[in-house]
């Protein structure tokens, strides 16, 4: 897969939502399939609404409880040759990541 510059990670898929290569994709029971596609569509509408965004925010902090804290994926880091990758520890979230 080719990362492509200026569009967010999140949205380099076709329109399957197949990342390609080694990165995958989904593969999901035909019963989700409406559902899944439902939260998508949400998710795209949602995703830079800033009132939606704020009570996201709310939502982490006073349900989740904690800060989670940030990890560098130093090998996704290097593979992608610059771009400074991190992700969330969200199984140390009040409750676990099942709550998220």
């Amino acid at each position: 897969m080719k990362i492509r510059r200026n569009i967010p990670l999140i949205d380099q898929h076709d329109k399957s939502y197949m990342y390609g290569g080694k990165f995958g994709g989904n593969f999901i029971p035909e019963t989700l399939k409406k559902p899944i596609d439902d939260l998508t569509k949400l998710f795209t509408k949602l995703r830079k609404d800033r009132k939606f965004i704020h009570a996201r925010d709310y939502y982490f902090k006073n349900y989740i409880g904690v800060p989670t804290p940030l990890i560098k994926l130093e090998n996704l880091t290097n593979y992608l040759r610059g771009a400074q990758i991190y992700a969330k520890v969200v199984s140390e979230a009040n409750g676990g990541a099942k709550k998220i």
